[in-house]
């Protein structure tokens, strides 16, 4: 039988040892654990390139991961080549005073830092443009003539920023309009023409950003090709009793079509007049002598 204050101090021992290992894997564990808690300097989402107007301010953004973050933007006006702090700059989201034309061009990124690590982020570029102004017309187009197979040209000026043009055609009058294929530029020419095209109506829509207006519809007028004038049917000597009309009449053939002009001659063709009115393919003599 074991005594009773050895048992004890065998029990003491163990209960001590125990309670040296159950202290010592919680210590372990809250080392491991604040370990995993610690979370690594990472950025999640970059900045972007950024285009504002003349005199409007810029916004740019990061977004990032980490304990105890610090941030500070930083620009550059020679392509990257020297870097300067934005004074204030140091939250994730800058926003630039209202830009000039200076401005454009400028490079931005941000120096992010946490627990003495420092990232920097993309490099990014913020372009300036001029205020758009809306597009307007100071010369419609006007109706054009073409004779096939000539081409036919429709002219327009616009004014605004950066306009950008498309042509239309209507062949109903204006109905219903087509974009033509490649007709993007403020003078139209048709290519060859032909006689089908004849009524066909033209306009011009001219855009930017700021908005869009629509030229007055204009209508293309197409003449065939000339052809000389020629007599296709050669009139026939004619035989009457005196007192009746004689009816002479002609053929002829021509583009545009040909006038006519009847004469006579009283001397064997020697000379000839004109016969007064006489203008049309058939002539008569009236009462003869």
């Amino acid at each position: 039988m074991h005594h009773p204050t050895a048992f004890l101090a065998r029990a003491g021992s163990r209960l001590g040892l125990l309670l040296l290992l159950a202290m010592s894997g919680w210590l372990m564990a809250g080392c491991s654990q604040d370990g995993d808690d610690a979370v690594p300097l990472q950025i999640t989402a970059q900045p972007a390139d950024t285009s504002v107007t003349l005199g409007a301010a810029a916004t740019l953004s990061v977004q990032a991961q980490g304990s105890a973050l610090s941030y500070q933007w930083q620009r550059s006006a020679d392509g990257g080549a020297t870097w300067v702090d934005v004074a204030g700059a140091t939250a994730d989201r800058l926003v630039t005073a209202p830009t000039s034309a200076a401005d454009n061009g400028v490079l931005y990124h941000v120096v992010v830092s946490a627990a003495g690590v420092s990232l920097t982020s993309s490099s990014v570029r913020l372009s300036v443009t001029a205020v758009v102004v809306a597009p307007a017309l100071t010369v419609q187009p006007t109706a054009q003539t073409a004779v096939a197979p000539a081409a036919a040209s429709f002219s327009i000026t616009a004014s605004g920023t950066a306009p950008r043009y498309q042509w239309q055609r209507s062949t109903d009058a204006g109905s219903t309009w087509v974009d033509i294929a490649d007709a993007n530029a403020p003078t139209y020419a048709t290519g060859a023409t032909t006689v089908a095209m004849d009524g066909e109506q033209f306009r011009v829509v001219v855009s930017n950003t700021a908005g869009s207006v629509t030229s007055a519809a204009v209508r293309l007028t197409v003449n065939p090709a000339p052809v000389a004038a020629a007599i296709a049917t050669e009139p026939v000597d004619q035989a009457v009793s005196a007192g009746n009309a004689a009816v002479f009449t002609a053929g002829v053939s021509g583009t545009p079509a040909p006038t006519l002009q009847w004469q006579r001659s009283p001397d064997g063709g020697a000379t000839w007049a004109d016969v007064a009115g006489a203008t049309a393919a058939s002539l008569s003599t009236g009462t003869t002598t």
